[in-house]
């Protein structure tokens, strides 16, 4: 059984197909005008290329590329990009956090990832060249690029309530594609204060940088039987291939998957004090008026706040439990969520809640492990792992309150 052909295989045969040339009679050096490819022959060359061998040309790049050979040596070099580096496509928003973006404690999780999620939407939309309500797969059926992976991440000086009203970030927001149905990006909330060419390509980079990241992973689904069951599409449009392409899938799936099979992300350690017996259940009975999107889905930046509201109760009666002020200023370092399942907006949700406490320096941290379930049929809709932490400065007396949680 013979392999696929080589670029240079590929690269000759397509030329040879428009012109009616040998391909082995083909100068790779000499200009592609001169072997009679006109301009309509030109750019099906190009299209045919990016399809067969998976590769991008911006118009930039395809007018400066003249010969055979000029051509063979980007396809060469990109595809050793790809297999060491992500190819990303970036795109660049100023914010100015106002209020909506507020909650109880300056910058909020929910409205955070609803701007966000707006973004991504629109950023697919750009590059595929269609609005976001036109997408559709081969049947034209309606296509949604749901998330199915969120990671919120802050650096441990500078938390999500670091940030409140009037703060100025610049949204740097990267997007690849793997195969057809699969989108990955990270979005980099840039403060005013960082150096204006920084440009990370990590979440853990862009922490050790002291800039905030999100990561989004997107998959596309249409519904099928209503919101609670999502079936896998691809979007017909030729324009989703111009999509820089992954070589391999996101290390995010996996992640999905395992958090789906364990229950959690991580565990904490020796160094952490349970607050509870274990997990405790709360109920959270869906509002149609507010927590749904026009899609008739449960909106995924409302998970979160579906968890900190059962969150906010277990704490203040945890058998360690937490003043309605410190409860308060808890706020998010990072948050790590896999999305499995949707609901139907007469469903009711059982959350599953277990905390823990650590005391240093800096304050009161918390890492909770938290498991969203539909009641009309008890399926896993979400896994979440989160750290915060109550800032020492929220404390009137922060010591004896250290003093008085490690008893």
């Amino acid at each position: 059984m013979t392999g696929a052909p080589s670029p240079e295989a590929e690269l000759r045969s397509l030329i040879a197909e428009l012109t009616r040339a040998r391909p082995e009679k083909i100068d790779l050096a000499v200009p592609m005008d001169e072997q009679g490819l006109d301009s309509l022959q030109l750019i099906i060359l190009r299209e045919r290329l990016e399809s067969s061998l998976a590769v991008v040309f911006s118009d930039d790049e395809w007018m400066a590329l003249d010969t055979p050979a000029r051509v063979l040596a980007h396809v060469t070099s990109q595809t050793r990009t790809e297999a060491t580096t992500s190819p990303l496509h970036w795109t660049r928003a100023d914010l100015e956090i106002g209020m909506p973006l507020t909650g109880r404690n300056n910058l909020a999780e929910t409205p955070l990832l609803q701007y966000l999620g707006d973004q991504r939407w629109r950023h697919i939309s750009e590059l595929i060249g269609v609005p976001s309500r036109e997408i559709v797969d081969e049947a034209g059926e309606r296509l949604y690029a749901t998330f199915f992976y969120v990671e919120v991440a802050f650096p441990p000086e500078r938390p999500m309530s670091a940030f409140g009203e009037n703060d100025r970030l610049t949204v740097m927001d990267s997007m690849a594609r793997y195969g057809t149905s699969m989108v990955d990006g990270i979005a980099y909330l840039v403060p005013s204060t960082a150096p204006a060419d920084v440009r990370p390509v990590s979440v853990d980079q862009a922490l050790r940088a002291g800039i905030p990241a999100v990561r989004m992973s997107n998959i596309f689904v249409k519904q099928f039987a209503g919101a609670q069951w999502l079936k896998k599409g691809r979007p017909a449009h030729p324009g989703f291939l111009t999509v820089p392409a992954l070589a391999e899938p996101p290390d995010s799936y996996e992640a999905t998957k395992s958090a789906e099979r364990d229950g959690t992300f991580e565990s904490p350690g020796s160094d952490w004090r349970p607050m509870t017996r274990g997990p405790v259940v709360r109920e959270y009975r869906l509002v149609a008026d507010r927590d749904l999107n026009g899609a008739g889905l449960v909106y995924f930046a409302n998970y979160p706040m579906f968890l900190d509201i059962c969150e906010r109760d277990v704490l203040a009666s945890a058998e360690v439990a937490l003043s309605d002020d410190e409860i308060d200023h808890r706020t998010v370092v990072r948050r790590r969520s896999a999305y499995l399942n949707n609901a139907s907006s007469r469903d009711t949700l059982r959350v599953e809640t277990e905390p823990w406490c650590r005391i240093s320096a800096s304050g009161l941290h918390l890492r909770v492990n938290s498991r969203m379930f539909r009641n009309s049929d008890a399926r896993l809709m979400m896994v979440s792992t989160v750290d915060k932490v109550v800032p020492a400065s929220a404390f009137e007396d922060f010591g004896a309150r250290a003093a008085a949680l490690n008893t």
